[in-house]
């Protein structure tokens, strides 16, 4: 398969391009590139220029901002099938409001901003998708912010936990042991708690007899009373 034919696959794989017409998924691919990350290359800092729209194909990437105290607050982790780096091209300066880092070694694929701006304006359907996933993106944004006011430490770690199970391959038997879905200490700052205090909660949850924690690995032994403790989910939102 030449370049541009994979590059074409992979735009049409992703939710945001597919049923595209052809003419505007070829103006797109004249415009894209892929490339490969090392773990932990930055793919942009909080300020740089927006240049496009990127596509995780394989790997992870943490989207984080920086803290007063120079920390790192870790806002989401995107795997494959994800995008990111569009906010910067919809705002008068065009800088990136976040930074992006590979957690493992990763492949993107990047649009270039100019190339997809044409598209939107010519495609009512691709405008249409990227108000959706603007909308999204918000409202998850929003949701966070919400958890991490309102919610208690426990309650939080254990909302992550049923929404991470939840996240995995629909059929999964309920059973089957997961894991984290980044090092305890990012974890903590996604659920903006120190690492000290995400460790202790899980290590609560072990001592009561609702999990076994093995290294990264996630072994869930009591469902219902897990779920009573999270109190906006119930076993109907978990895949069992």
């Amino acid at each position: 398969m030449n370049g541009s034919n994979s590059l074409l696959t992979h735009l049409k794989n992703l939710p945001l391009f597919a049923d595209l017409p052809d003419t505007e998924l070829a103006w797109l691919v004249k415009s894209s590139h892929m490339q490969d990350y090392k773990r932990n290359n930055m793919v942009f800092l909080k300020g740089d220029r927006a240049t496009g729209l990127y596509a995780v194909l394989a790997g992870t990437i943490r989207i984080a901002c920086m803290s007063p105290d120079g920390g790192e607050k870790v806002i989401a982790l995107l795997g494959p099938g994800r995008i990111f780096g569009e906010g910067g091209m919809f705002l008068d300066n065009t800088a990136q409001p976040f930074l992006a880092a590979a957690m493992t070694q990763a492949k993107l694929l990047h649009v270039d901003a100019g190339a997809l701006l044409d598209v939107i304006h010519a495609s009512p359907l691709l405008s249409m998708r990227m108000l959706a996933y603007l909308a999204e993106w918000s409202s998850v944004l929003l949701r966070n912010i919400k958890d991490v006011s309102m919610r208690s430490t426990l309650e939080r770690v254990v909302h992550f936990l049923l929404t991470h199970h939840a996240e995995r391959a629909v059929g999964a038997p309920a059973d089957q042991a997961f894991s984290f879905p980044a090092p305890k200490h990012v974890c903590a700052s996604m659920l903006g708690m120190t690492p000290e205090s995400f460790s202790r909660t899980v290590r609560d949850l072990v001592d009561a007899g609702l999990i076994a924690v093995r290294r990264r690995q996630v072994d869930v032994l009591d469902w219902p009373r897990l779920v009573a403790l999270c109190p906006e989910r119930s076993l109907a939102g978990v895949i069992l």
